[in-house]
């Protein structure tokens, strides 16, 4: 099959050159405003507190792009089932001819392809216009 697996997740990794990098940005602001170091220095956070932020972020960042992508595949899957079996029959033969991988952009494309309008959530932003080929 030409689906294609999303890469396995992989969690945070908290890294000496990570850390090195937030504490060189630290710095970088504290030098930006000498009179207002002291300042500055109080305000910002640990660096602990840094690396548990990003953690937490890298998370909800991975679970809100799994999240939309199953949102893209189950508004797809619906339209491509909702037509007569005709056009979904020319939808499966539009998709085993491709040569890409098959995501819910791909499919898109085969809705319209098939049924001259763009799927109204299609990934691709085309958001529900009528196809108009350029002749």
């Amino acid at each position: 099959m030409k689906h294609h697996r999303r890469p396995r997740y992989e969690r945070f990794t908290d890294t000496p050159r990570k850390r090195a990098a937030a504490l060189r940005r630290q710095e970088r602001e504290r030098d930006s405003f000498p009179l207002l170091a002291a300042e500055i220095t109080k305000a910002q956070p640990s660096i602990d507190a840094i690396m548990t932020r990003r953690e937490t972020e890298w998370d909800e960042q991975e679970q809100r792009e799994r999240d939309r992508l199953a949102r893209a595949w189950r508004a797809i899957r619906a339209e491509i089932a909702a037509p007569p079996s005709r056009q979904r029959r020319a939808v499966d033969r539009l998709a085993r001819r491709y040569g890409g991988p098959l995501n819910p952009a791909a499919y898109a494309y085969f809705y319209r392809e098939i049924t001259g309008f763009h799927h109204p959530s299609a990934p691709c932003g085309m958001g529900g216009k009528p196809y108009q080929p350029t002749s």
